[in-house]
């Protein structure tokens, strides 16, 4: 992936083909300048085609888009396959990732450096979890928020509609160009295997130190608003009022109504 020589599109299909599959649903966007950028993308990477080179800005959704979205947005994910970290080297401390790695965390499937010293870490699931899956929903929900909580990832990572780098092209931001020059740095894999997989028991238990009953530690409310929590699906499910659930506590102490369905 790093001969520029291939399309923006080619090398899109590739990096996306390798952590989806079949999928065709991803939502996709780039431009040649960040400051002037179009953040509104289309399905598919057929809109890269127009790049022909890999110079630009390029990025993709994390979750599979439903087939008739008409436009982006947290409410049109019908599939999530990938947990990501991002801003390992800002916002997260990178040394505290590796002692985590030393300990046994489940490695990554790629990590992308996206400017200098920065990088986004994705985990590919075993298995793909569906909209309806409630359960599945709200352990990714939980896991995304312990990753703010811990302080492990950009708190961006909690929406499941989000926007991460593909592994190639440039970072246009001012703050990154070189001040002699203007010379935007190149965006690319600092490592990867496509073959590890995570599951999300695995992920869950090694945030908490092996803890098996880590779906019953209670979120610290700082780790994500109520309305995240809603929308995520992470209360989504039904439950006996007179016996909550730690997040139905939560949601019911940040101010929110539930009723009995």
């Amino acid at each position: 992936m790093a001969d520029n020589t291939t399309s923006a599109a080619d090398k899109a299909r590739d990096f996306l083909r390798a952590i989806y599959g079949s999928e065709n649903q991803i939502w996709t966007c780039g431009f040649r300048d960040i400051a002037s950028g179009d953040w509104t993308g289309a399905m598919g990477v057929e809109r890269l085609e127009r790049f022909g080179s890999t110079e630009g800005d390029f990025y993709f959704c994390i979750g599979v888009m439903d087939p008739n979205a008409p436009q982006r947005g947290n409410g049109h994910v019908i599939r999530q396959r990938l947990i990501i970290a991002d801003d390992i080297g800002t916002k997260a401390n990178k040394d505290v990732w590796a002692g985590m790695l030393a300990l046994g965390f489940p490695a990554p499937t790629f990590q992308i450096e996206t400017s200098p010293g920065n990088e986004t870490w994705g985990w590919v699931l075993n298995d793909a979890v569906e909209r309806d899956d409630a359960d599945g929903w709200a352990d990714i929900a939980r896991i995304r928020a312990w990753l703010t909580a811990k302080v492990l990832t950009d708190p961006g990572v909690a929406d499941p509609a989000r926007y991460i780098r593909f592994p190639f092209g440039w970072n246009s931001k001012d703050k990154y160009r070189d001040p002699a020059t203007g010379a935007k740095p190149r965006v690319h894999l600092v490592d990867f295997d496509f073959s590890q997989r995570v599951s999300l028991e695995d992920f869950g238990r090694a945030l908490h130190f092996g803890d098996a009953n880590w779906r019953d530690i209670p979120l610290p409310p700082a780790a994500m608003g109520a309305a995240d929590l809603s929308r995520m699906g992470a209360i989504r499910r039904k439950a006996d009022l007179n016996n909550p659930e730690p997040l139905m506590v939560l949601w019911q102490e940040l101010g929110g109504n539930l009723r009995q369905v």
